[in-house]
């Protein structure tokens, strides 16, 4: 303004000058920036001008995408359903606000969003991931996955970009996908086991091998190396069939060892070990296990001759010995002696006899290797010859027996412990030798009672041409009965025995041919001693051993006051059937109130708790029964005499605690029309020494008669019918008052017997069911069966 103020002059320019602050919303429209300018004058109209601005809009973000491995169980190994971190980083490098944002990722779910960013805002806190390592991602050894970032800027044109590792070693922004380290555990286990910890005899060793992946990766070409058996033989596992050993597979092999005889002679024990590699695990694992080898190194040996005994007429004695392999090993080194004496007659001395042949193998080494082998059977013979100087008796010289002993040896056994001694003895017979004692056994009582003394006289008599030696002479005392101090004599002389156990020993003693040695002694019986027979016996010895029996025997007879049970009863007419024999009293005179169970008055006990009255009897009381015959079981009879009395002296010997004494009357010898009023047959307690009572009744009684048949009873039951029953009920008034027996007789028609008889016991239960309420007596029953006539 050069001229005047205020004034635009002529030529004059003017210029002005304006700022105007681009923000981000302006940016973000996206449209050119028009400023229009209008100038007013007070001569002129107004004039505008405007200036165009342009507005570039560069929409862009950058995604960073990292992954961390979590190690949750800290081996520093990679396993199935350990989980990777993914972490994301969004950046809005462009001008423009990108709104919408989102994350998407191939692998997995991405949680989070979406957002909005201004230019140059970053956010790496609202997306995240989290991803389960799968068996395929370890035996890869890394996962790889990109994720894609998306938003739209404010034209609504979509923005995106692929994330990028920073971690990675190639440039930064060159949107190389995120790499995560899964890093696998190689490991196998190998394990072998057999069906045999030991073995005794030849036979096949089966082995189980089974080889596991214990790591987190899969293995590939797994090899099996047993070099014992050299026959592994795959069985199962490989439950996908892609020849990899996947984690947690077990494979499953077998082979077999077969074990000869020589592996059992050498014994021992059988180790077998495996090894076991893949391309993963080049270092070898291994497992081994063992067989014991049970060596058993025995054998039996017998030997017999064929003769027992040798006499003049005998010229040999012929051994047979058999040696068998009765263990499991093969005997080597094996030897056989064989050596014979013989002895004295006094044993004091002996001489070697020589064997004229042998011992010989002649059977069993079927191979001719020298070797008993297990199983094998061996048979040697031997000889020796019979002579007149083995026979002969001089003075220095009485002919003993032969002995024979066969010692065999193998170097597999322990000669000193495990060698078998058979020894076969021929017993010499010299003709002018022979030794014949006989004994005999006797007492001058048979018949003796407790506290008796009991003499017994014992004869040993030599039969034979020469002195005899009775080297034992013993007396076997029965039980209960003790040897009475110094009664033992030999020959009348007072002899010195040892008593053991009740047996009396009395000392060597020398018989001369034809003599008679007399012992005797005695014997106190005491009082546990039971009635009965007791044999004593005496045994004699002679220096040849052989042995000669004789035996005594005496009865102890029963003390009837202390070892008897004896019973006194007697048949009675049980004339008030009350099932007790009541004495006479005066006439019209009520007997007592007798308190038992067999004395009703409507119910037991009496209706209403009382006792039924007192029965009547007649003045004689209740007399007995003569002529009635009692059994005991033993099948002796008794007979009732005029009063109806009966005894059984001494009827048993009762043990200790007592004893059951059972009798039954015939009751065929009742008088006519008389039925048993008490039990029959009766069992009683008997004591020793003392008397029990056994009394029976049976009286004359009315006979009430109740036939029967298969139509008194429900079709097809055994049960009697309501009207029948009822019938009963109505009957039982016509008797209950006055004493009766009731008969209840089944007429059969066809049905079995078993089945009538079922029937009788329920009309009887029927009938006491209703004698509970209306019966005054004790009610007797019958019940008999009846076959239709013709």
């Amino acid at each position: 303004d050069g001229g005047t103020a205020g004034v635009l002059d002529v030529d004059e320019v003017w210029t002005y000058t304006a700022t105007f602050n681009v923000t981000q919303p302006v940016v973000d429209n996206g449209n050119n920036v028009v400023n229009t300018a209008s100038i007013a004058f007070d001569e002129a109209t107004v004039q505008e001008a405007e200036a165009i601005t342009t507005i570039s809009t560069a929409p862009s973000i950058v995604l960073e995408k990292t992954g961390a491995f979590n190690d949750e169980n800290g081996d520093g190994f990679a396993q199935v359903d350990e989980t990777i971190s993914y972490g994301f980083v969004v950046t809005n490098t462009g001008n423009v606000t990108v709104s919408d944002i989102t994350i998407t990722d191939p692998l997995v779910t991405v949680s989070g969003g979406p957002i909005t960013l201004v230019p140059g805002a970053s956010d790496a806190t609202t997306f995240t991931a989290t991803y389960s390592v799968t068996q395929a991602d370890i035996d890869e050894g890394q996962v790889v996955n990109q994720a894609l970032a998306s938003g739209t800027d404010p034209t609504g044109e979509p923005v995106e970009d692929l994330s990028d590792d920073p971690n990675a070693l190639e440039d930064e922004g060159d949107d190389d996908p995120t790499v995560t380290v899964t890093p696998p555990l190689y490991s196998i286990a190998v394990a072998k086991t057999s069906d045999s910890a030991e073995i005794s005899a030849p036979g096949t060793i089966t082995y189980e091998i089974t080889l596991t992946n214990t790591g987190s990766g899969t293995v590939t070409n797994p090899v099996i190396d047993d070099p014992l058996t050299d026959n592994e033989a795959f069985v199962s596992g490989d439950t996908d069939d892609d020849g990899e050993l996947d984690v947690g597979e077990i494979w499953i092999y077998a082979a077999t060892l077969d074990v000869d005889q020589a592996a059992i002679d050498a014994g021992g024990i059988i180790e077998n070990t495996v090894t076991a590699t893949t391309d993963e695990t080049p270092e070898p694992v291994t497992d081994s296990t063992e067989t014991e080898v049970l060596s058993n190194p025995e054998f039996s040996i017998t030997k017999v001759a064929d003769k027992d005994s040798v006499g003049p007429e005998a010229d040999s004695v012929n051994y047979t010995i058999t040696v068998v392999n009765t263990g499991n090993v093969t005997l080597t080194g094996t030897s056989l002696e064989d050596v014979t004496t013989q002895s004295n007659l006094e044993g004091t001395q002996t001489f070697p006899v020589p064997l004229a042949s042998g011992p010989t193998l002649t059977a069993g080494d079927d191979n001719d290797d020298g070797n008993l082998d297990v199983g094998e059977t061996w048979t040697y013979e031997a000889s020796i010859a019979v002579t007149d100087e083995m026979l002969q008796i001089t003075d220095d010289f009485r002919p003993g027996e032969i002995t024979n002993i066969a010692t065999f040896d193998a170097t597999q056994v322990d000669a000193a412990s495990d060698d078998a001694v058979t020894q076969v003895e021929t017993q010499v017979e010299s003709p002018e030798e022979s030794i014949d004692l006989t004994i005999t056994k006797t007492t001058p009582r048979e018949n003796v009672l407790q506290g008796d003394v009991v003499p017994w006289t014992i004869e040993v008599t030599n039969n034979g041409a020469v002195e005899a030696q009775a080297a034992n002479i013993s007396d076997r005392l029965p039980a209960g009965f003790l040897y009475q101090e110094d009664s033992a004599t030999i020959n009348g002389a007072a002899a010195v025995v040892t008593v053991e156990n009740n047996v009396v020993r009395f000392p060597v003693i020398t018989i001369q041919p034809g003599d008679t040695a007399v012992l005797q002694l005695s014997s106190f019986i005491t009082g546990g001693v039971q009635p009965g027979i007791h044999t004593n016996f005496a045994d004699v010895v002679d220096s040849e051993g052989d042995v000669e029996t004789a035996s005594a025997s005496v009865i102890l007879r029963a003390e009837p006051v202390f070892d008897c049970g004896t019973v006194i009863g007697k048949v009675f007419d049980d004339v008030n059937q009350n099932g007790y024999q009541d004495e006479a009293v005066g006439d019209g005179v009520p007997v007592g109130l007798v308190a038992n169970d067999n004395i009703y008055l409507g119910g037991k006990g009496g209706k209403g708790g009382k006792l039924a009255p007192p029965a009547r009897v007649a003045p004689k009381g209740e007399p007995g029964i003569p002529g009635v015959r009692i059994y005991t079981v033993k099948g002796e009879v008794y007979t009732t005499d005029q009063f109806g009395r009966f005894h059984v002296a001494c009827a048993d010997l009762p043990r200790d605690i007592g004893s059951n004494f059972t009798m039954k009357i015939d009751t065929r010898s009742l008088p006519a029309g008389y039925r048993m009023t008490t039990e029959n047959p009766r069992v009683v307690r008997l004591t020793a020494g003392k008397v029990t009572k056994m009394n029976f009744g049976a009286t004359i009684s009315r006979l009430v008669r109740i036939d029967v048949a298969d139509n008194a009873f429900v079709p097809g039951s055994n049960e009697p019918k309501a009207a029948f029953v009822a019938a009963l009920g109505r009957a039982v008034t016509q008797f209950h008052n006055k004493p009766a027996t009731v008969r209840i007789s089944y007429l059969l028609k066809g049905e079995e017997h078993r089945t009538a008889r079922v029937r009788m016991r329920k009309i009887e239960a029927a009938l006491r069911q209703i004698w509970r309420t209306q019966g005054k007596y004790k009610l007797m029953v019958e019940k008999t069966l009846q076959r239709p006539r013709g």
